[in-house]
């Protein structure tokens, strides 16, 4: 009786080695990259509830600084991220001397790995200024 050498059969075992290794790999990197994407959609909807109420802090009170404000909120979200921008809410209003700007967002995950919130919400209050 003879016997082969193991070292001479070594077709498909990159192939083998590959799909063991791949469900791993995606179990780590698909939460890395829902995570970043909500982060990066977060930061969209934070950055457009602060230019909106800038905007709105910045404008005589004669010129209806809300519509302003929800205006510049839904305009900076239409620019950053436009899917999401036809269904985003900005409710604006004026308490006293502050602006208060509230910007809702509905998100969906990319990979849903992760469990994550169903709307982004951001308040943003700023004080009005005389221009």
């Amino acid at each position: 009786m003879s016997v082969r050498p193991v070292t001479k059969n070594r077709k498909g075992g990159a192939g083998l080695e590959f799909a063991l290794v791949l469900p791993v790999l995606l179990l780590l990197i698909l939460p890395i990259i829902d995570f970043t994407w909500f982060f990066l959609n977060m930061q969209h909807v934070q950055e457009a509830a602060w230019s909106g109420a800038r905007a709105g802090a910045r404008i005589k009170l004669d010129d209806d600084p809300v519509a302003v404000a929800e205006a510049m909120a839904k305009a900076s979200l239409e620019a950053s991220m436009p899917a999401y921008a036809a269904s985003a809410t900005c409710t604006a209003t004026i308490d006293g001397d502050i602006l208060r700007l509230k910007v809702r967002v509905p998100y969906d995950s990319l990979a849903g790995f992760v469990k994550m919130p169903t709307d982004l919400y951001v308040n943003y209050r700023m004080r009005l200024e005389d221009p």
